[in-house]
């Protein structure tokens, strides 16, 4: 069929428009903006000078003609510039979409390399083998606590040492320990190791007669006054 009725050619994709980019026209642009600024600010001093002209009786009439003419181009060149300044927003606000979407073509080529790169790591991994390493490593880790377990038993102790026997001989203890302090308290405070013992009644009754008799013989002696000579 395609030698009869032959082969359609394929469209080909327009030639890409030549001309100044959107940076260059907005600079352009900016430019013209510039330019115009200078002629309004001209148009202002020239209606400075016939202002004063004005002012004076001589030069009145002829003043305001070229001043009306003044204003007229000055309002002229206000509105091309205005008019600039809207093309500029647009040729702006295109350049910025241009770059977004730049943006986003960069993106989705570094999202397909980060795809095919993950795909290709994900083909070295295996789920059923992964779970068998994780299973493989419960299994010992629980034969590891059964084997310290294991050696962590206790051989050949004397009787009586067994947990329950510890417990009771404990509990005995503390209520040693208790009753020793429940006798204390009855006890009451001791007396102080500074003061004397007390000593039998034969011995108490001597020792005071004996203070006695010794304060009774010791006597104040009297001293005599002596007389100086007048």
């Amino acid at each position: 069929m395609n030698r009869i009725f032959g082969v359609g050619k394929k469209k080909e994709a327009p030639p890409a428009p030549t001309g100044p980019s959107l940076a260059e026209t907005s600079e352009h642009l900016d430019s013209r903006v510039e330019l115009l600024d200078k002629k309004i600010k001209q148009c202002d001093e020239e209606l400075i000078k016939y202002k004063q002209q004005m002012a004076t009786r001589s030069g009145a009439a002829g003043a305001k003609q070229r001043a009306l003419a003044v204003l007229k181009r000055k309002k002229m060149y206000e509105a091309q510039r205005d008019q600039m300044m809207n093309t500029q927003f647009n040729v702006d606000q295109a350049a910025f979409t241009q770059e977004q979407i730049q943006t986003n073509i960069n993106v989705v080529e570094s999202m397909k390399v980060a795809n095919h790169a993950m795909k290709s790591q994900m083909n070295e991994l295996n789920i059923d083998h992964v779970e068998d390493v994780v299973d493989d490593m419960a299994d010992l880790m629980m034969d590891q606590d059964e084997i310290n377990d294991i050696l962590g038993r206790s051989y050949n102790l004397p009787e009586g040492c067994d947990d329950a026997s510890l417990e009771a001989e404990f509990s005995m203890l503390e209520e040693e320990v208790a009753m020793d302090k429940e006798n204390e308290l009855r006890a009451g405070p001791s007396a102080p190791t500074y003061l004397p013992t007390a000593l039998p009644g034969g011995e108490q009754q001597q020792s005071a007669a004996a203070e006695g008799s010794a304060s009774h013989s010791t006597a104040p002696v009297a001293l005599g006054s002596t007389n100086k000579p007048q």
